[in-house]
């Protein structure tokens, strides 16, 4: 197995484009950086989806969720 980081995250977004209302879902692993607060790190997660995938710069975040990556 590959290694991970410490937590697993999701994100979903919510669009409305020409071809209609858009659903597009991220998720990853991520190692975040000592006192990261949850909204620190959906913050760093959004600004970098978006500026992969600037269309969706208007999307509104409908869900997001991270956990500790470990069972």
């Amino acid at each position: 197995m590959a290694d991970q980081g410490t937590h697993f995250w999701f994100m979903t977004f919510i669009a409305v484009s020409e071809q209609g209302t858009v659903v597009v879902h991220h998720d990853g692993h991520i190692t975040p950086p000592p006192n990261t607060t949850r909204y620190d790190l959906k913050r760093a997660l959004e600004h970098r989806i978006v500026k992969q995938y600037p269309e969706l710069s208007e999307a509104k975040v409908i869900a997001f969720d991270a956990q500790p990556n470990q069972l």
